[in-house]
């Protein structure tokens, strides 16, 4: 983990903002914003007047473009994502809703006559490395809004594809090809949203792969006639668990309150398919792999789990078919990505009146928001390993003068899971009966606690030696 003054410098620093002066500024800023990603803009210049003054004027300047930061910040994914064998794509979207005075520049967003909500939709790409599940960084992120009074349905048949807000699934993929030499490492993870025609046509064509939960059941050139029912015919080839995570709060049976945690038996099935559109003229058919997730005994008063994936990764054995599988729960990734952004660095509480200044702002804090599970995803994958491998020197022996101040300090560097652990007791978790692990927030407030007092430990440290000297 770098430091925040040099992780800023690493994403941000090869932004094109027109002016070095500019860059350095974001880079400034961005550098001060990560050490408290839920701070406002006033609180993390600590009561400078210069500061203040100077950040407000960047996220105020009309000729900071948003896109540039954002293009900037996945140049430096791109860059990181090279020599990691598969990497996800994984894509969602999501609402930024705002009802403070001025946001009514904003795209509609539903609410009631008396508090309308106004805010932007925003589709975002994360780069997974896909056997570790670490996170990389984001490729690619695309804001627009909504007109207040949108077309009824046989109006919308009438749009071209390309003006269709789904159409966002093929320009995430048509942007990321402007920037790599080659995406045959990439591997789309996709909800049931993603579920397009036109979109796997594309995929296809550009001899791209794709894992992307399926939504209609599809017509298909065989005797059973349609996907789920050809599917089902299929014998299952294995059974597994899924550990399904709560949902919100769980209250009686109102399932849009949320879901308590469980574990599904499923039943595994596979096949090869080809989708046979009504107009085969206009729409060529297309030949992919299908591979359903079922529970045939849900628990009682729970849904059934049940995915149905469209893919065009191969399904010949059970280890290939299982790859799938895990390729996409890892899609649950950009979910928790929505929430950290949302709650850890408080983008829906910021209040930032013209939409220019607030997409700097939210553009600046999807990066801040990625490295807070960055933290945390790293140290999954490298648990056993050395805390080295992780953080610096000083950083461990900070955390152990601090966990064991009447031990020495060991000469070999513990391991990352002790490391975990440590940098969570800072934030005040403690380990309960259930060992559920710390969070993403908690691991970051602890992070952040470790880094001020890592400071102050070099910094004595340099006193002392030229005391000695």
């Amino acid at each position: 983990m770098l430091s925040s003054k040099e992780w800023a410098k690493e994403v941000f620093g090869d932004c094109q903002l027109g002016d070095r002066r500019l860059t350095a500024r974001l880079v400034e800023y961005a550098g001060r914003q990560v050490r408290k990603p839920e701070a406002s803009s006033h609180a993390v210049c600590e009561g400078s007047g210069a500061l203040k003054e100077g950040t407000f004027r960047f996220l105020r300047n009309e000729r900071v473009s948003p896109e540039a930061i954002i293009e900037g910040g996945c140049a430096y994914t791109v860059k990181h994502s090279g020599d990691r064998g598969d990497v996800l794509i994984v894509e969602d979207s999501t609402t930024m809703k705002y009802q403070h005075e001025g946001t009514d520049e904003m795209g509609d967003l539903g609410g009631n006559e008396r508090f309308p909500s106004h805010g932007f939709v925003v589709h975002t790409a994360l780069a997974v490395e896909r056997e570790s599940g670490d996170i990389i960084g984001l490729m690619d992120q695309q804001y627009w809004t909504r007109a207040e009074h949108r077309p009824g349905r046989d109006a919308r048949k009438k749009v071209p594809y390309e003006e269709k807000e789904n159409f966002k699934w093929q320009r995430t993929s048509e942007r990321i090809r402007e920037m790599v030499d080659s995406t045959a490492s990439f591997v789309w993870v996709c909800d049931r949203e993603a579920d397009v025609y036109e979109y796997f046509f594309d995929k296809l064509k550009h001899g791209e792969r794709f894992i992307v939960r399926a939504a209609y059941n599809r017509v298909t050139a065989d005797e059973y006639g349609h996907l789920w029912e050809r599917l089902r015919a299929e014998p299952a080839v294995y059974t597994r668990s899924v550990n399904i995570l709560q949902r919100g709060p769980v209250r009686g049976n109102n399932k849009r309150d949320g879901r308590s945690a469980r574990e599904a038996k499923v039943e595994v099935r596979a096949c090869g398919i080809e989708h046979s559109p009504a107009n085969p003229y206009k729409r060529p058919p297309l030949k992919f792999n299908a591979v359903y997730v079922s529970e045939p005994n849900p628990a009682e008063g729970a849904p059934a789990l049940e995915w149905m994936l469209l893919t065009t990764e191969p399904i010949v054995t059970n280890e290939e078919i299982e790859r799938v599988i895990r390729g996409y729960e890892k899609r649950w990734l950009i979910e928790e990505f929505h929430r950290v952004w949302k709650t850890g660095c408080k983008t829906e509480e910021r209040r930032l009146r013209s939409p220019g200044n607030l997409k700097r702002m939210l553009a600046i804090l999807s990066f801040i928001a990625v490295r807070i599970m960055q933290l945390r995803s790293g140290f999954e994958a490298r648990s056993a390993k050395s805390c080295e491998t992780v953080m610096s020197k000083g950083h461990w022996q900070c955390l152990h003068a601090t966990l064991e101040p009447k031990k020495e300090i060991p000469a070999d560097p513990p391991t990352v899971l002790w490391a975990v652990m440590g940098i969570a007791k800072l934030a005040g978790w403690i380990q309960t009966k259930k060992g559920l692990p710390p969070g993403y927030l908690t691991l970051w407030k602890g992070w952040m606690e470790l880094e001020k007092r890592t400071e102050g430990w070099e910094a004595a440290l340099s006193l002392m030696q030229g005391i000695t000297q």
